[in-house]
């Protein structure tokens, strides 16, 4: 166990920093020497489905992680046992003791420990954020798919009443193009401004029409 982050071991850590217990952190903490791992916190113990800390000893890089980023992380460790100070954070794709897959966020640095130098890892999981994105993507391709395929005509404006984005169906019913629209106000469109002050009123009353 590592009482503190080894606070002598990394420059430029400030004290208050440095004396923080690497075992309290929120996100994984781990130790690496000859590309293995010697020490894990219990939040790199979960995050990797480990049954216990000493599951995870004595594990290599080549086993944890993702056989497409092995190259880039080996080069980084490469890096660190040579130099000095702390590399930028990157993602990498990792597989936890079930098998699963976990994409992080590292950043690592040299450190001394117990009088040799070893690799300091620390890992925040992104996985569900990833999962997230492309689960949005997904929908705004969706959205995209049936806004283009719509026959009538369907329009957003900004709060003033600025024009958005306009679908297709525009060129039929208006006989405009799109991008003549978007960026225009839409009262322009009305045959009288009182239908559009209708709209108005609906969404103050309503929220959405």
């Amino acid at each position: 166990m590592l009482p503190a982050l080894l606070n002598k071991s990394v420059p430029n850590f400030s004290p208050s920093i440095a004396t923080i217990p690497i075992e309290m952190m929120p996100t994984m903490a781990s130790l690496f020497f000859d590309r293995r791992m010697i020490y894990v916190n219990q939040a790199g113990q979960e995050l990797l489905e480990a049954d216990d800390q000493a599951d995870l000893l004595g594990q290599s890089l080549q086993a944890l992680v993702h056989p497409l980023d092995l190259s880039r992380v080996e080069a980084r460790f490469r890096h660190s046992e040579t130099t000095p100070g702390s590399n930028r954070p990157i993602e990498i794709r990792v597989l936890t003791l079930k098998g699963n897959p976990r994409l992080l966020t590292t950043a690592s640095a040299q450190v001394f420990y117990e009088g040799t130098y070893a690799i300091l890892v620390v890992a925040m999981d992104i996985t569900h954020r990833q999962e997230m994105e492309r689960q949005l993507r997904e929908s705004e391709q969706h959205f995209r798919r049936l806004f283009e395929n719509m026959q009538d005509v369907y329009y957003r404006t900004d709060a003033v009443g600025i024009v958005q984005m306009v679908g297709p169906g525009v060129r039929h019913v208006l006989g405009y193009e799109p991008e003549e629209i978007i960026g225009r106000s839409a009262e322009e469109y009305y045959p009288s401004p009182s239908d559009r002050d209708a709209f108005k009123t609906a969404i103050r009353e309503n929220g959405s029409v």
